[in-house]
């Protein structure tokens, strides 16, 4: 720690410093100094000497009215304010309610007036030039006073709770005085409540303690003698500006840049809204309390550890955040309040002296004390740094990053070494009284924790925006941290633990009970639970194909026949005969022909190249290879291996075995490996048979069904295929090799054979929906169980599977081949159409699953981790491989437990059901942004032009693009790469929207069935913005935006590939450029986009893509017009009609009917939607009712309803309503439970999840053609045309967006709105508040 940072320090903790002569003076309570301070201090006591001494301000009383710089965090306030930001439009501030008796509010008025008087800063305002200034004169402050004694207390709640939604998201404008709010409400029994608002750009949370003590001591003393402070904060923060020239502020800003190298991220947390989204949103806070006793016992353990109080606070908070991020390496925001000793009375200073150090935080490490013990001393060190603050620290990330990821949104502030003045060390408030409603809100930030002491209690609140996480999610962060702070205080031993995070109870209740599955093992072999089969009905069917048919009892002789054959050839337990045979009865045969003789089959495809095929067959040590004759004829084979070709009949009976064991060998199947050298998967007979009979058990699988065997033998799909059809007596369908990937030859099986079972991965199912959809035909009607696996399934399929065939059960299945097949199962219902993924569902019988962070501890709900897989299923390992084995299957080092580790991620939702989140190759970072790619796959084929979707990001890691290849919908037109963006854009953040989007007649699939990626071919590549600069027209508009970024950065001149943020552009000044481009250019680019734009050329290649190119003769004859406008010949007579301007006026007129398709998450209040409604209602005329647009007749036959998304209007339950124009009433019809995007169809469906509210336009047959007959519709139309384009135009007036619509889910309106046969939809919109432009810093 250096001489500044030890000075502020000590002042921090309230350490008086002094020079006297050469001598240093310090004051200081007892136990305050530790031996490290007092070495500290003799260590730089000459610095410090130096520091203290001359750095005395004069302050020049004439100039302290003049305009200011902000200080680097309050300019962070500043431009929070705006509307440019996610999570902005509001004042950073803090908000108190407090009840009261006894209290003159007009003496606590005197009081607060002598406050204004002493300190100048509460006279301060801040400019729209992005400046302070103190005002030389204001007026005389009183306290508003609001009686509400004697009200009805609904009158009183009502209002009460108005003005707490006033102030608790107040926000000052520009220039205006005061930032402070102070009300007072007189209630009955004598109550008053103080309504306390304040400004932080004003002063920062430790000065708002101090002056709030000053409050009360001139309540108390009215004549006390104003002491005014002799500095002011003008001349601290010109001070501070001053010390940015200095040696200490160069060191400072070369340490930074070095770590800026390998900074982490800020805390991955599970969000609900994407923080672009929400604008101006409410905040709500979580309050704790550590009692005084284990408060004391907490510092204790921690003064033992080497740790300050701060410290422990912070490295719990650490902690919990690493356990509900998804990376346990993040960065975390921590709040200082740094005084530069200028004058000796400094510490009297009203002003924001707040600054911010970003602390690395590293969760590895052996014991909690380790850890904490090594943020202290990354803390310390970074301290040695803060002449160059984290909100600089952050603009330069956000230049590395291109303007994304750049912002550290979880912030720390510690108020632990706030001197009190008040006696027994109470709140500053508690003289005021009781607290009952607190809170503080920050502009851009996502969670922030504030601890402090009080009486001798540890009081924790976290405040964070309503809306941006999910349900649930922070409260059970807080419970598990609030229990951390409370077992560190009363359990020394947890301080040694490694993990230390406990979820809370809970969840930990819903793992136990999710992982309760277990059962009787059935100790059973694959081939005993067949023999079983076939002596029960040896004339049942085993094998259909097109032309042959195959009976248990003809199944058990060629396999037994072959089974000895095998035996007098060496066959033997747990090795491995291989299996070379094309898809057909033969594979059956083979396969239980090899158990019967005690051994285990490895499955090769005939189709694997030489090489592959060999290097197998060496790694497996096969000494024998069953295929057919001409395969046998055709294929090479090794040296030494015996071939055997079965043949086309054979009779016999099992071979006479000695006893065999259910822990035998049954199967090894080779998948691939991430070393490129395949992994042969060993599998138990037992753990085999567990999967086959839980399944066939739970969907009463029997003789009568039909599997159809579509998968290939060497993927263990067809494990149940072939094994699960014998052990119940079923028939395995068998379709044909040649034309096993046809979807019309599966389609006449499964008529032809009466298929009931369907089993493959979802690709080979969507090919079949694809045909049938095609014919316009239904699925047969013998299919009754549809089970998926092994890949996404679009979360479109099951309803269109169920469309076809209401009656089947789609079933969606999970596992890993290195369990058996299948250890998850999950029926599915009906699709939320805005899901993003198929849930996973629950553990199968005897098997467990969990989700692990690195330290295989359990992840709370919400938080991605890694997939384990326990129980009965899991593999014996790795054929021949005890390396990868003991990589992939570990014992648990708590429970002991067998684990298998998949490489998938998934987490679990508050149901109790886990999400399947995919490889981790999947995921993918861009630009500081982690990426889902399923997530924007699922997006992407809710476009109902759209069939199939995969999104990849190739490209090195740090300029990785968004790819997304496309089928379209066989015989309809593909969707434009505007049209895809624009539809993406109303679902999906704009960084996850891809950027180049690649059509494909159909997806390349590997010969699983599933998607193979390394096959997409490469997208072409667009040519960059600037390379359009070099003409006249690039060139005028490169001068013109080089012109404006000069001016805002007040320099001569720039160089256009000059980086706007190396030239110093604050967040401030590149606001100041957006609004300066919109003025020149007509149009602007968000803050996100400026960001991204690094230096003049881009931004001028930005406008050269959007700015229309300038009219020739040539071009205005070439220009296209509407296919509806009709066109003459050149000789055809015309006249000219005068027409106004093309004026600011008219084009405000086009900008304010625009289309939305993006809503404000904020709620509409009931009034606004009253507005616009209101311009349907009847206006009274000369005494008439007279409508503002017409009927025929006067009929009015078209109706308004609106549906209302749950909390979407203030003041209005969810659900449907019928507008009463005359009235102008909303009649509620109920349909509270239904889900407003049921009601749309799947392209409008997420649009209408985030709207406020839709309107439907609906036509009442009966009224209009009783007059009009067959003509009603026409002019029931013209009707609806009138009232829409009156909406639109209402809804620019009221400041709302609205779309329009054409079609809807009318049989699910119908049910929610109570309509009648005769009523039928028309029109429809959806709307709500103005999603304003959004981007983060």
């Amino acid at each position: 720690m250096n001489a500044p940072a030890l000075i502020s320090e000590l002042t921090r903790i309230g350490v008086e410093l002094k020079v006297e002569d050469e001598h240093l003076r310090v004051r200081a309570a007892r136990g305050v100094l530790t031996p490290e301070l007092q070495k500290l201090i003799a260590t730089h006591k000459a610095e410090m000497i130096q520091l203290l001494r001359p750095a005395v301000a004069t302050p020049n009383a004439s100039l302290q009215f003049e305009p200011f710089p902000l200080t680097d965090i309050q300019e962070t306030y500043f431009v929070g304010r705006g509307m440019d930001f996610g999570l902005s439009g509001m004042s950073c501030h803090l908000y108190h309610e407090l009840d009261t008796r006894g209290l003159d509010v007009a003496r606590l008025s005197r009081a607060w007036q002598r406050l204004i008087e002493q300190h100048v800063m509460l006279r301060s305002v801040v400019l729209p030039s992005g400046e302070q200034r103190v005002l030389e004169s204001v007026p005389p402050f009183s306290i508003p006073v609001l009686d509400l004694r004697g009200q009805a207390s609904t009158v009183v709640d009502a209002k009460l709770a108005e003005i707490r939604k006033e102030l608790s998201t107040r926000s000052t404008p520009p220039g205006q005085w005061p930032t402070f709010e102070l009300r007072a409400t007189l209630l009955d029994d004598g109550r008053t409540r103080i309504h306390f608002d304040f400004d932080a750009i004003t002063a920062d949370a430790s000065a708002v303690l101090t002056l709030l003590e000053e409050w009360r001591e001139f309540y108390l003393s009215p004549d006390r003698p104003l002491k005014p402070v002799p500095i002011t904060f003008r001349d601290h923060v010109l001070a501070e500006e001053a010390a940015r020239d200095t040696d200490s502020f160069r060191q400072a800003q070369a340490y930074w840049m070095e770590r800026l190298k390998t900074m982490p991220d800020a805390p991955a947390l599970p969000i609900a809204t994407e923080p672009e989204r929400l604008m101006r949103p409410s905040f709500g806070r979580l309050s704790g309390r550590l009692d005084a006793a284990r408060w004391a016992r907490l510092k204790e353990h921690a003064a033992n550890a080497g740790l300050t109080a701060s410290g422990v606070v912070c490295a719990a908070f650490s902690e919990v955040l690493g356990t509900w991020s998804e990376t346990p390496h993040f960065t975390l925001n921590l709040t200082l309040f740094r005084r530069l000793p200028i004058h000796p009375e400094v510490d009297r200073l009203l002003g924001d002296f707040t600054t911010n150090v970003l602390l690395e935080v590293d969760r590895s490490g052996e014991s909690f004390t380790a850890r904490a013990v090594r943020l202290r001393d990354q803390l310390a060190e970074d301290l040695e740094h803060t002449h160059f603050s984290g909100v600089r620290v952050m603009r330069e990330r956000a230049q590395m990053k291109k303007g994304n990821g750049a912002i550290m949104p979880v912030v720390f502030t510690s108020l632990l070494g706030h001197r009190s003045r008040v006696p027994g060390g109470g709140s500053p408030f508690n003289w005021l009284g009781e607290v009952v409603y607190a809170i503080t809100q920050t502009p851009q930030m996502w969670l922030d924790h504030q601890v402090r002491e009080e009486s001798g209690a540890l009081y924790c609140h976290w405040d964070s925006p309503e809306g941006l996480f999910p349900q649930s999610m922070l409260e059970g962060a807080f419970e598990a941290y609030m229990d951390l702070l409370g077992r560190l205080a009363d359990d020394g031993a947890c301080w040694e633990q490694s993990t230390v995070v406990r979820l809370p109870a809970s969840q930990r209740a819903q793992r136990e009970a999710f992982n309760a599955t277990a059962a009787p093992i059935p100790e059973s072999r694959l081939d005993t639970l067949f023999l079983a089969q076939a002596e029960q009905g040896p004339q049942r069917a085993a094998i259909l194909e097109s032309s042959a048919k195959i009976t248990y009892g003809e199944l058990l002789g060629q396999a037994g026949s072959l089974a000895a054959h095998l035996v007098e050839l060496g066959a033997k337990p747990n090795e491995l005969t291989a299996v070379v045979l094309e898809k057909g009865w033969r594979q059956a045969v083979a396969v239980m022909a090899v158990h019967l003789a005690g051994s285990a089959y490895l499955p090769l495809d005939p189709a694997l190249p030489e090489e592959r095929r060999r290097l197998l067959l060496e790694e497996g040590q096969v000494k024998v290879v069953l295929t057919e004759s001409h395969l046998a004829q055709r294929l090479s084979w090794p040296e030494g291996i015996r071939v055997v070709a079965i043949a086309d009949a054979a009779r016999g009976t099992p071979p006479r075995l000695p006893a065999r064991a259910t822990s035998d060998l049954a199967y090894c199947i080779y998948t691939s490996g991430s070393t490129g050298r395949p992994k042969g998967v060993m599998i138990e007979h037992r753990a085999a048979a567990n999967t086959l009979l839980d399944l066939n058990e739970r969907f009463g699988v029997g003789p009568s069904d039909r599997v159809f065997a579509l998968s290939a033998l060497g993927f263990d799909l067809s494990v149940y295929d072939i094994f699960g059809s014998l052990a119940a007596g079923a028939a395995i369908v068998m379709p044909q090799p040649e034309a096993s990937r046809d979807p019309a030859h599966w389609l006449q099986m499964i008529r032809e054979q009466g298929v009931t079972i369907w089993n493959s991965v979802p690709t080979l199912m969507e090919m079949l929906v694809d045909l049938v959809e095609s014919r316009g035909e239904m699925l047969p009607a013998s299919l009754r169980l549809v089970l998926m696996s092994g890949d996404w399934i679009p979360v479109t399929l099951p309803d269109r599977i169920r469309k076809l065939s209401p009656h089947i059960k789609v079933i969606s299945m999970g596992g890993a081949t290195e369990a058996s097949i299948w250890s998850i199962i999950h029926p599915i219902g009906r699709v939320d159409p805005s899901a993003r993924s198929i849930p996973y569902g629950r553990p199968m019988l005897n098997q467990r699953f969990y989700v692990l962070d690195e330290r295989l501890a359990p992840r709370p709900d919400y938080v991605p981790g890694d997939l384990y897989i326990g129980g009965v299923g899991l593999a014996q390992g790795y054929f021949r491989d005890e390396e990868t084995t003991r990589a992939r299957f570990i014992a648990h080092p708590q429970t002991g437990e067998r684990l298998y580790r998949t490489g998938d991620m998934g987490r679990f939702l508050p149901e109790g059901e886990i999400e399947f989140l995919g490889r981790k190759d999947f995921q993918v970072k861009i630009a500081g942004h982690r990426i889902e790619l399923g997530e924007i796959e699922a997006a992407l084929v809710r476009h109902p032009s759209i069939r199939e979707a995969v999104v990849a990001a190739p490209g090195e890691r740090t300029s990785r693009r968004l790819v997304a290849y496309l089928v379209p919908v066989e015989g309809q037109e593909p969707p434009s790469d505007e049209a895809l963006r624009a539809f993406l854009g109303a679902a999906l953040p704009q960084y996850m929207v891809p950027a180049v989007f690649v059509r494909l007649e159909q997806l390349p699939l590997s010969s699983n069935g599933k998607v193979d990626r390394k096959a997409l071919p490469e997208p072409v590549l667009q040519p960059t913005r600037t390379s359009s600069l070099t003409d006249a027209r690039g060139g005028k508009i490169l001068a013109t935006v080089m012109r404006l970024v000069a001016e805002v950065l007040k320099r001569p001149e720039i160089e256009p590939g000059a980086g706007l943020l190396q030239m110093g552009a604050t967040s401030v000044e590149l606001i100041k450029l957006a609004m300066l481009l919109e003025q020149e250019f007509g149009s602007r680019p968000t803050i996100t986009e400026i960001l991204s734009l690094r230096n003049a050329s881009e931004i001028a290649g930005y406008y050269v893509e959007r700015q229309p190119v300038e009219e020739t003769p040539e071009s205005k004859a070439a220009e296209p017009s509407p296919a509806g406008i009709r066109r003459f010949d050149s000789g055809a007579v015309t006249a000219q009609l005068a027409s106004p301007p093309e004026d600011d006026e008219r084009r405000q007129r086009y900008f304010k009917r625009l289309s939305h398709r993006t809503f404000s998450a904020e709620p509409l209040d009931a009034q606004v939607l009253g507005r616009l409604l209101s311009c349907l209602a009847p206006l009274k005329v000369e005494g008439q009712l007279k409508y503002q647009y017409g009927s025929a007749g006067g009929i009015y036959g078209v109706q308004t309803y609106l549906f209302i998304g749950a909390g979407r209007v203030r003041g209005l339950e969810a659900g449907a309503y019928y507008h009463d124009p005359l009235r102008h009433t909303l009649v509620h019809l109920g349909g509270a439970g239904t889900s407003g995007a049921a009601l749309h169809t799947a392209a409008n469906a997420s649009m209408a999840e985030r709207s406020a509210f839709s309107l439907f336009l609906v036509g009442d047959r009966r009224a209009i053609s009783q007059r009009y007959g067959d003509k009603w519709r026409d002019l029931a139309l013209i009707e609806t045309g009138l009232m829409a384009q009156l909406l639109e135009t209402s809804a620019a007036e009221a400041e709302l967006g609205l779309c329009q619509l054409d079609e809807v889910r009318f049989e699910e309106l119908r049910k929610v709105l109570r309509l009648e046969e005769e009523h039928v939809y028309l029109h429809g919109l959806v709307g709500g508040g103005i999603a304003w432009e959004e981007g983060s810093l």
